[in-house]
Order: C-alpha cells, then sequence, then structure tokens
C-alpha cells in the first residue's frame, strides 16, 4: 500500500451568503485550501455500510486535522467530491470518506 503524503488534494467550504455595507445578500466566493493527503482504499465495510443508506463512498483520503476545518467538498485529480465522513485517526490523520459529485467534473 502506497502509504505516502504525495497526493494533492483541494479542500473547498462554502459560505452561503456574505452583506455589502448596506444588507444585501450576495453568495459568496468559495475558500480553497490545498493541502497534500495520503489515497487509501475504501474498506468494504465502510463501502457496504454506506451503500444501504444510498451513498457510494468511492475515495477514502488521510489529511492532517490542523489544515481541515469543516469542508464540505474536496477537489481530486480534476473531480469533485462530498465529504460524506470524517474520523480522526491519531493526533496526525483524519480520514475523510468521500463521494463523487455526479456531473461534477473539472468545476463543469
Amino acid at each position: 500500500m502506497n502509504d505516502t503524503w504525495d497526493h494533492e488534494l483541494t479542500l473547498i467550504s462554502h459560505t452561503p451568503y456574505s452583506s455589502t455595507s448596506t444588507g444585501v445578500r450576495i453568495p459568496a466566493e468559495a475558500t480553497k485550501n490545498v493541502v497534500l493527503a495520503k489515497k487509501r482504499p475504501v474498506p468494504g465495510i465502510e463501502f457496504y455500510q454506506a451503500g444501504q443508506s444510498g451513498i457510494t463512498i468511492t475515495q477514502l483520503f488521510v489529511v492532517h486535522p490542523f489544515e481541515y476545518n469543516g469542508e464540505t467538498e474536496l477537489e481530486f485529480e480534476g473531480n469533485l467530491y462530498k465529504v460524506v465522513r470524517t474520523y480522526q485517526t491519531s493526533d496526525d490523520e483524519m480520514e475523510l470518506s468521500c463521494e463523487m459529485k455526479v456531473g461534477k467534473k473539472n468545476g463543469n
């Protein structure tokens, strides 16, 4: 198993709206943070349990907990993923179980 920090991914968080000085709400820009991650195979039991809920876990990434701030999406190799579950396995590692967002490739 290749357990090295050699995969670059972009964590994406969305703030629904921001307000102008006059109080007009406008859609906010997404905040993006590029980090290095490990890519691991999705354990069979997690794949099966998620499938029972109608979720398809397609990728499992490991990031440093201090770099993860509750982002709900990430981009990896031109594909957009939804972060379905997080699990901190140690002080140095947090797993992000992800589902590919259908129709969301290369930002389209």
